[in-house]
């Protein structure tokens, strides 16, 4: 690829790392840059996607919006600074007077992006005011015939909300076309043979017609897809997996009978950067980074949060539980103070009990959490 000499990759994902170590693999490029509207404390790519992007010479340009890219390569850069939080949490960046210019022969821009409101309107669908296109439950548009599935009707989202999103449209396409396609109402959480025999029973008046044979690829396709699930209603660690920083951890629960889930999700507060990725990719729509129980380190964190969680020094725990804030003893790892019989309270503090018992650590100074 002739990209020039000079390439600049807008964004500070993991996709943005991806972009720019790629380039400086392609012939006759010589400058690489980063530039992201946001600080790099900010930044939502993982730590080794970083790194290995510096080892390989690639610089970066923190508080840079990109504003003009003109025919003759200058690319012209907003200074940013950081305002207050915006509504994931994170400190918005916000433009001063400032302007600098680079000289570029390839732009890459490695970020989400909206649906092209101009391009949809030409074809005849119809959008709404955020430029997403109107649609029905399964994807119909105004258009006879023309359905619509992804982030384009439902704005940005992950891979599995989009395969879904496919599933369900063909699902109506082919209903559309086919009056003997009926779906069957969603049932109750089963073994998944169990769930395959129930929706055989439904159907069993249909399966004497002529089309029985379609039935019978759906019952041999669903017990297919039914083994492929991750159960994510059972538990679900996707914060876990997405949080470049390891902020968000799993604590087991497993046998006990005051948790209704195998795992618990606890959150630490000084290894988060509030990149937002575990709120953003939360299948349960929630946000990981300001939900769920937190430890702290340190009491100006503690101050500056609203989180529930604990902050344990000199032996004594203050709490934030329910919004409000008490101080409690604790004797070897064990909360003294009797919860009444409020089960969310004994729950919470029990939490604190198995964490303490299992990782010590990260109830002390920040260099004893390495």
């Amino acid at each position: 690829m002739k990209i020039g000499k000079n390439f600049v990759v807008i964004g500070a994902g993991d996709t943005a790392m991806d972009c720019a170590r790629s380039a400086k693999r392609c012939v006759g490029t010589e400058n690489v840059t980063v530039v992201y509207r946001r600080a790099f404390s900010q930044m939502p790519a993982s730590q080794e996607e970083y790194e290995d992007a510096r080892e390989e010479g690639v610089p970066f340009h923190w508080l840079r919006s990109p504003e003009v890219f003109d025919a003759d390569g200058n690319l012209t850069l907003r200074v940013m600074e950081l305002g207050e939080k915006d509504d994931s949490g994170r400190r918005r960046p916000v433009a001063t007077d400032k302007t600098e210019s680079m000289k570029v022969n390839t732009l890459i821009y490695a970020i989400g992006d909206d649906p092209d409101e101009v391009q949809m309107n030409d074809i005849g669908l119809e959008v709404n005011k955020w430029g997403i296109v109107i649609t029905g439950d399964h994807g119909e548009t105004n258009l006879d015939n023309v359905y619509l599935c992804g982030d384009s009707r439902t704005g940005a989202s992950t891979i599995v909300k989009c395969i879904a999103e496919g599933r369900r449209t063909a699902d109506a396409i082919t209903k559309k076309e086919d009056k003997v396609w009926e779906r069957t109402e969603v049932l109750p959480f089963v073994d998944p043979d169990e769930r395959v025999a129930q929706i055989q029973a439904k159907k069993v008046n249909i399966l004497a017609k002529p089309s029985a044979r379609k039935y019978e690829d759906i019952a041999s396709f669903g017990k297919t897809e039914l083994n492929r699930c991750l159960e994510c209603n059972y538990v679900c660690n996707k914060c876990v997996d997405v949080c470049p920083n390891r902020a968000n951890i799993t604590v087991s629960t497993e046998g006990l009978k005051l948790f209704k889930d195998p795992f618990e999700i606890v959150h630490i507060d000084s290894y988060c950067n509030e990149c937002g990725d575990c709120g953003h990719f939360c299948p349960w729509e929630g946000r990981p980074y300001v939900d769920k129980p937190t430890v702290f380190t340190e009491v100006v964190d503690f101050e500056n949060s609203d989180n529930p969680g604990w902050l344990l020094q000199a032996g004594k725990l203050t709490i934030r539980f329910n919004g409000k804030i008490e101080k409690l003893s604790v004797d070897n790892g064990k909360i003294t103070e009797d919860p009444a019989e409020d089960l969310s309270r004994i729950r919470f503090y029990k939490l604190f009990e198995i964490l303490f018992k299992k990782r010590p650590h990260l109830f002390g100074p920040m260099d004893s959490m390495v």
